[in-house]
């Protein structure tokens, strides 16, 4: 059998315990509680039983349903993971508590963290009989005012002291602290794209369950291929670039690469092609049209036109060419002209 569960439940770091000895020490001889009804886990006879091997089991059971959650909230504990569990579980438990302060942890700071209506420092008397009156609305106080009184002043005239004397929090270093926000950052990513690449198979496996021939299986592997993912992306950022030129320097452009010239079929064409020689897009001859790789729209759209085709020529994916060829009954490859016309 446990021991009985604790009227009120002091949640500190185990590194304020000089201050936690004396807050204590006002309690049991300020407001009159029993010292058997505080759990204070780092002071003797007020902590863990002996004998009593599950630690967090005990504690679990002793913060059910206290009538006081003291929190006594200052830089060591926020630095303490376990101490931000116990708060934790104060929130969640919806338990009826009382923040206190520490210097130099300002309420700023706290409040900044924690939604918090009722918050004071531990230095302030008039907080300090806040907290005289929870402890006596929740276990009631037979103590008279004036013992109250002069227990409060004789612990504030030692605080300081005792302030003084708590060791500060371990402190991060910059660089590690930006590495493991960086870290975080990464580990995030990651999870995030693996969250989307469940997303995408469990769409890939709904449609594949849906086909009804061999042929709906090669669109649907093809749609989720990254392949024809890089493909769409490189065959639009060709067609932008080449948008920006005139069409007959486009013309121009696809004829160079068999290492041909352009020769405009008609007056129309013609007209088009002096319209481009005259922005300098492209030079004219008896032979015909060339693009003019000096000009930058021209340069930029050649190198979009040659990245597609990079990819193309070096792609060992043979499901996305059989499915390509099926789909469109011409070839993947930048110099076929029905490819160009219609993706390019």
């Amino acid at each position: 059998m446990p021991p009985p569960s604790k009227k009120i439940f002091l949640s500190h770091s185990s590194k304020d315990e000089p201050l936690v000895d004396k807050l204590t020490d006002l309690l049991t001889t300020g407001c009159g509680v029993r010292a058997d009804e505080i759990l204070v886990t780092t002071l003797p006879g007020k902590g863990i039983p002996a004998g009593y091997d599950n630690y967090i089991e005990y504690l679990k059971q002793q913060i059910q349903k206290p009538a006081l959650v003291i929190l006594l909230l200052s830089e060591n504990y926020f630095a303490s993971q376990f101490c931000l569990c116990e708060l934790g579980a104060t929130w969640a438990l919806s338990l009826p508590n009382f923040p206190i302060v520490v210097p130099p942890l300002k309420k700023s700071e706290v409040k900044a963290t924690l939604a918090v209506t009722q918050l004071g420092i531990i230095s302030d008397s008039d907080y300090l009989d806040e907290l005289r009156d929870r402890v006596k609305t929740q276990l009631g106080d037979t103590l008279p005012t004036a013992t109250w009184n002069t227990k409060r002043d004789a612990f504030l005239g030692r605080l300081p002291r005792i302030l003084k004397s708590l060791p500060s929090p371990e402190m991060v270093r910059r660089t590690e602290l930006k590495e493991a926000q960086a870290q975080y950052q990464s580990a995030l990513k990651e999870i995030q794209n693996k969250d989307e690449q469940i997303e995408t198979l469990n769409a890939k496996i709904s449609e594949l369950e849906e086909c009804k021939d061999s042929t709906d299986v090669k669109k649907v592997r093809r749609k989720y291929s990254s392949s024809d993912e890089e493909f769409e992306k490189l065959c639009h950022d060709a067609k932008r670039a080449l948008s920006k030129v005139a069409s007959a320097t486009a013309e121009a452009i696809y004829w160079d690469r068999r290492g041909e010239r352009y020769v405009p079929a008609d007056q129309s064409e013609w007209t088009d092609a002096h319209e481009a020689e005259a922005i300098q897009e492209i030079s004219v001859d008896e032979r015909g049209c060339e693009p003019d790789s000096a000009h930058p729209r021209v340069n930029k759209a050649q190198d979009a036109v040659n990245n597609l085709d990079d990819f193309l020529s070096k792609l060992k994916d043979h499901t996305f060419f059989e499915a390509f060829e099926e789909e469109h009954q011409f070839p993947a490859t930048v110099s076929n002209k029905e490819f160009w016309d219609k993706f390019l």
